[in-house]
């Protein structure tokens, strides 16, 4: 009896299942009629973070999305940071503040690109100068790693401890598509060249005075820590912003546009070719809150107009900036009321053949 009441339940459920398939198998072949008759169903709804198109501009926020496409595929943020060569550098490059590290500039840094699932920290923190900001560090979830010294030839302990982890971390968290490490030595060149490599988006912080040109020319983006400092302290924006010359941006700008495939570039591409030459290079350095705002300030060097088709911006290089970046006066040719003309481009024509 317990033999044929097993069976009888095995062909109960082996039926069940049976007009499961079924059914999936209808619901499917309706599907799949729908579509011959009216197309694909297309997903609507709002973007996923993580398909935002890269280089899009967050308005308010110090840093801008990864413009690479590599770094959209992971949405994982891996922050490294060489306190003891930052607490040096913020101290000589904000002499007037009692907390060049404040709470607030840490917190910006390790929220504000992403979500920083990995936050470390490298210091003797048996050193009162580094010591101090154990506490704003372990409020931001900064995990506090203790570099030792034994003799003279550990001067590059924290660089070496630090490039060990980060490759760990790539090896280990493949999630992790954006590397941000505040150093300023151009020892870690080496590191972020491999992780370039790998595809990895790398965001190197540091301050304006010990920042190595090396390092700034290898990173995908360099941060200046008074920068981030200015975000979250008014009181230093002046001091922050008289360091940088809007002479520089101009140079830029102008360098950036002679490589546009034509005569009017797209605000989001003249952004990533700017910050192709100048790593280094943050509208936030000078005092303005988005890129539209800065180019906004040079009326003499571009012309800014709505697109019609997207909600990008269209930038024009003005007559007057391509005449001086080419070696000929800003005067050739009659002015516009007064205002720069934009310059045009003389495209080539093939040459003509000769007549017999």
């Amino acid at each position: 009896m317990a033999g044929k009441r097993l069976i009888r339940r095995q062909s109960h459920a082996l039926a069940d299942q049976a007009g499961t398939d079924e059914r999936r198998n209808r619901a499917a072949e309706r599907r799949t009629e729908a579509e011959r008759r009216t197309g694909p169903v297309r997903r609507t709804g709002p973007v996923r973070p993580t398909e935002a198109k890269p280089g899009a501009e967050r308005p308010g926020r110090l840093m801008a999305a990864p413009a690479n496409s590599q770094a959209t595929l992971g949405d994982q943020v891996a922050v490294f940071i060489d306190l003891e060569n930052l607490a040096l550098g913020a101290g000589e490059n904000l002499p007037g503040q009692a907390d060049p590290i404040p709470y607030r500039a840490l917190e910006l840094l390790t929220r504000d690109y992403g979500n920083a699932s990995i936050r470390r920290a490298y210091a003797d923190w048996s050193k009162p100068e580094f010591g101090r900001h154990q506490q704003n560090l372990a409020q931001n979830g900064i995990t506090l790693i203790q570099v030792t010294r034994f003799g003279a030839q550990q001067k590059n302990a924290v660089d070496i401890l630090m490039a060990v982890d980060a490759m760990e971390v790539l090896i280990t968290h493949p999630d992790v598509g954006t590397f941000v490490l505040v150093a300023g030595d151009g020892d870690y060149s080496p590191l972020v060249q491999r992780l370039r490599e790998f595809g990895k988006w790398v965001v190197g912080v540091g301050t304006k005075a010990s920042a190595s040109s090396r390092l700034v020319a290898v990173c995908s983006e360099y941060k200046y820590w008074g920068t981030i400092v200015a975000a979250v302290n008014p009181e230093v924006r002046a001091e922050v912003d008289a360091k940088f010359d809007i002479a520089d941006v101009k140079r830029l700008v102008v360098a950036a546009m002679n490589e546009a495939p034509d005569d009017t570039a797209t605000g989001s591409w003249l952004k990533s070719r700017m910050l192709s030459l100048d790593p280094s290079f943050d509208e936030h350095n000078y005092g303005a809150n988005s890129f539209r705002v800065l180019l906004s300030r040079l009326p003499d060097v571009v012309q800014v107009k709505k697109s019609r088709s997207s909600p990008d911006m269209l930038v024009t290089l003005v007559k007057a900036a391509a005449a001086d970046k080419s070696g000929g006066t800003a005067n050739d040719g009659a002015a516009n009321d007064g205002k720069a003309a934009p310059v045009r481009r003389r495209r080539a024509t093939p040459k003509q053949a000769a007549t017999p």
